[in-house]
């Protein structure tokens, strides 16, 4: 993210490029909006939140997820 942050133009420039070599369309608009420092900051705010969350719910629910050791 940070990577992405210091050179915006060139990731927005591969994106966009990347969609239409899928064939997919390429809205200016959205990508205006999208490829900003404060929508990149938001995103990693969002991306962190989420890992955070399933971690929790991980180690919370580690019982379930490592068994019951029967050997002992």
């Amino acid at each position: 993210m940070f990577m992405a942050l210091n050179d915006l133009s060139g990731v927005r420039h591969a994106y966009e490029v990347g969609r239409e070599i899928r064939g997919l369309s390429v809205r200016q608009e959205a990508m205006d909006m999208i490829f900003t420092p404060n929508a990149m900051y938001t995103s990693l705010g969002i991306m962190l939140s989420f890992y955070i969350l399933v971690a929790y719910l991980l180690i919370k629910n580690k019982a379930y997820f490592c068994g019951n050791d029967l050997s002992a």
